[in-house]
């Protein structure tokens, strides 16, 4: 008795290309990527991602930091110079040139003009010498000093002292106009200070105006200096 056949253990596969269409398999999406400052994470500030160059035109360090051109600091309006520096030195010399160069200017002119000059008159020419040189002094002060308070410093005291020895000075001046060179000698060896005593005064009144010519030249190249200086920075 023949047996009736057996159902296949699987249903038959349809060949490719034929019956219904077969279904490919699509690749899962990918996740969106988080957007910076929508949910991801913040910028760094300071931090250059790789590959990119810094904002600005500045180099950067390797861990973020500012660098920038010499004397220069990172401030948020932007880079900061340093003032620039004056030099007491330089200062000091050529306020010392000029000092001289006026104070042998007035001693020329006051050992020519003395004789028919009243005590007034030479006190009032004493002190417009002081102030001028006392202005002539802190003006080059200032402009090579700055603002450094030494340079101003060394400028009141080289006013000072050209005005004192622009006076000074005048005396043998006027001794070799007078009697001749050997009437200068001749006060260099009896009284070599004689140009100091000329300059201090005989009495209380001489006393004080020489001191306060001093004042004067001190205040003036003081002032001028300063004033010069901060105009420089």
């Amino acid at each position: 008795m023949n047996q009736p056949p057996q159902p296949p253990s699987q249903p038959p596969q349809p060949a490719p290309g034929y019956g219904y269409p077969q279904q490919q398999q699509q690749p899962p999406p990918a996740p969106p990527q988080p957007q910076a400052g929508v949910g991801g994470p913040q910028p760094v500030p300071g931090h250059v991602p790789p590959g990119q160059p810094p904002m600005g035109g500045q180099p950067m360090y390797p861990g973020g930091g500012w660098q920038g051109a010499p004397g220069q600091m990172p401030y948020p309006g932007g880079p900061m110079q340093q003032p620039k520096r004056g030099s007491s030195a330089g200062a000091f010399f050529l306020g010392l040139l000029a000092s001289f160069v006026v104070a042998t200017l007035y001693t020329l002119l006051f050992a020519f003009t003395h004789a028919d000059a009243s005590r007034a008159v030479v006190n009032g020419f004493f002190f417009a010498h002081a102030v001028v040189n006392g202005v002539v002094v802190g003006w080059l002060v200032g402009l090579v000093g700055r603002r450094r308070t030494a340079a101003h410093v060394c400028g009141a005291v080289v006013a000072a002292l050209g005005s004192f020895f622009g006076f000074a000075n005048a005396m043998p001046v006027i001794i070799w106009k007078v009697a001749g060179f050997e009437a200068v000698f001749d006060m260099l060896k009896m009284n070599p200070n004689y140009p100091l005593e000329a300059w201090w005064g005989p009495d209380g009144t001489g006393h004080f105006v020489a001191l306060l010519g001093l004042v004067v030249a001190a205040a003036a190249a003081w002032g001028v200096a300063s004033a010069v200086g901060r105009k420089r920075g």
